[in-house]
């Protein structure tokens, strides 16, 4: 594994798994598909590739299996120009697999196959901070922080660590409840929001931690808990960020087809990752976020709809509809 470190700043670093995932080419219930196509996704690495395609200095720390699979999605990563000298393969554990249910009104279910692998086994006391802290930006997701004993405690010891590095953390609660509870992603996660600086639930995610069927309250709810700035996705809606007493609100990026909202959380929060290290307004902050989200909806996979940095601003300048 390659340990040299970035001589200069770089800009945006993750921790977290990514698996391959299979999806039924055929629309209905699991069970019934013989046939299955192979993509490489994760939430962490799914933001950085989005980050890289947009030009920024993207690094990944994770686990994988020393497998075929494993390599495959290291070598995926990186061939999308994400940094992975920090990306472990473990020789024991094996890495994670899942598979996804396709349904034509865009619900399709997720079945995880990763107990054990080792992703699991990450732990904080063997992460690089040297590493981490040459970025300027970390970004986690509360999936990682479910996976495993040892996880949540690397997400709550290494939060700290970034602020106390001067880097800014944004934190996407990711709520699947195939893998905990309500309860426990609320125990996890609460004490986390007054601690990072950009908090990005969808509506509904907010309105579960906070356990309320109403956005405003939810909004209170998570104030009051300390919440620096929220940033909620609201699909079709569009997206509001509340900053103190700021509210600013931007419109969904009209897209003709949606194909699959599966990663469009991802690419949303990478669009707003690289408009607040740019240090754009808000209004224009969520306007690419939003942008982000739409193209990586426009196809199946969870990178396939996200093209490289020049299309992506001739299409964002343009205020065009994807007509894909």
């Amino acid at each position: 594994m390659d340990k040299a470190m970035p001589a200069e700043k770089h800009d945006v670093v993750s921790v977290g798994e990514t698996m391959l995932y299979f999806l039924g080419e055929e629309y209905g219930l699991l069970r019934y598909n013989r046939r299955f196509e192979k993509f490489v996704g994760g939430t962490e690495s799914n933001t950085l590739i989005s980050l890289a395609k947009l030009g920024f200095k993207t690094g990944w720390v994770s686990r994988l299996g020393e497998d075929e699979f494993g390599i495959n999605i290291r070598n995926f990563v990186r061939g999308h120009g994400v940094d992975v000298s920090r990306v472990g393969l473990d020789p024991i554990s094996p890495t994670g697999v899942f598979f996804v249910e396709k349904n034509p009104n865009d619900e399709n279910r997720s079945f995880y196959y990763r107990a054990g692998s080792a992703a699991t086994r990450l732990n904080f006391a063997e992460l690089d901070l040297d590493y981490i802290t040459r970025f300027r930006m970390l970004h986690l997701t509360g999936i990682t922080a479910v996976l495993s004993e040892s996880c949540r405690d690397l997400v709550a010891r290494l939060v700290p660590a970034a602020k106390e590095a001067g880097m800014i953390v944004s934190f996407d609660p990711n709520l699947r409840m195939r893998l905990a509870g309500i309860d426990r992603f609320r125990e996890l996660i609460l004490p986390l929001i007054p601690l990072v600086d950009v908090f990005l639930p969808t509506q509904k995610e907010l309105e579960l931690l906070m356990n309320t069927g109403d956005l405003d309250s939810a909004i209170d709810k998570a104030i009051r808990l300390g919440s620096r700035r929220l940033v909620i996705k609201k699909g079709e809606a569009g997206a509001l960020s509340v900053r103190g007493g700021s509210r600013v609100a931007e419109p969904a990026f009209p897209l003709k087809k949606v194909v699959s909202s599966m990663a469009a959380g991802d690419a949303f929060n990478a669009g707003y990752a690289a408009a607040l290290l740019m240090n754009w307004e808000e209004d224009e902050t969520l306007r690419l976020a939003n942008f982000m989200g739409a193209m990586a909806a426009s196809a199946w996979g969870p990178n396939e709809g996200i093209p490289d940095r020049e299309q992506i601003f001739a299409h964002f300048s343009g205020g065009k509809g994807l007509e894909r």
